[in-house]
């Protein structure tokens, strides 16, 4: 979700959106310790934060590592991602909230359903992350969990509840949260319209600063 976090905003702040459009928390750290290139600071977008990892873009890197010379350039990363998932990736040019409302309500009604219970296996990503997020403060890299702002129907819905809880008990991480999501507008409840994406990018770093 934060893939349509504005790249232009935060590269001017010396920050790299290196979330992959559809993919893990998991996949990103894993790639960030596969490169050696270790950050200062890596915030951690929490809304799905239990995705498993996608071990095909680990392999896809590391094949892709043994014939480019320029991956053991700082930030290297970020055209490795945009050469792996060219065909995933779509930036918005506009920045309207302009939305398709019948396609909306369609999708809210489902993710509402979807977001009433908690039917994920989160154990095994919990102990791969806790492993990755030591890896890194080992390294002297400081963790900071952020949530991308969703419909207002599903902020404090059962299933963002209970992995709140879950983060809470296992990380003490900093953790910066929007108390009003409901400024915010979504295609489909989850995925933030261009000009809230914008908006949202420049909250995030008026709070991180």
């Amino acid at each position: 979700m934060s893939f349509r976090m504005d790249r232009e905003i935060l590269q001017q702040k010396g920050i790299f959106n290196l979330s992959l459009a559809g993919d893990s928390v998991l996949t990103g750290l894993s790639v960030i310790k596969k490169s050696q290139n270790i950050p200062d600071v890596i915030y951690v977008e929490t809304n799905l934060i239990f995705k498993e990892l996608n071990k095909e873009i680990e392999v896809k890197l590391s094949e892709i590592k043994k014939y480019i010379p320029a991956l053991q350039e700082r930030y290297q990363l970020i055209n490795v991602f945009f050469t792996i998932l060219k065909n995933r990736l779509k930036e918005h040019i506009t920045r309207s909230d302009i939305r398709n409302e019948k396609v909306y309500e369609l999708a809210l009604r489902e993710k509402i359903k979807e977001y009433e219970d908690f039917n994920i296996e989160y154990k095994k990503s919990l102990t791969q992350l806790r492993e990755l997020f030591e890896f890194f403060q080992k390294k002297g890299t400081r963790i900071e969990f952020f949530e991308t702002p969703i419909d207002e129907k599903l902020e404090n819905s059962f299933f963002m509840k209970k992995q709140r809880e879950i983060l809470k008990a296992n990380f003490d991480f900093p953790y910066l949260f929007v108390l009003d999501q409901h400024t915010y507008l979504t295609a489909d409840g989850t995925h933030l319209l261009p000009k809230s994406a914008w908006d949202f990018t420049k909250f995030f770093i008026k709070h991180i600063e």
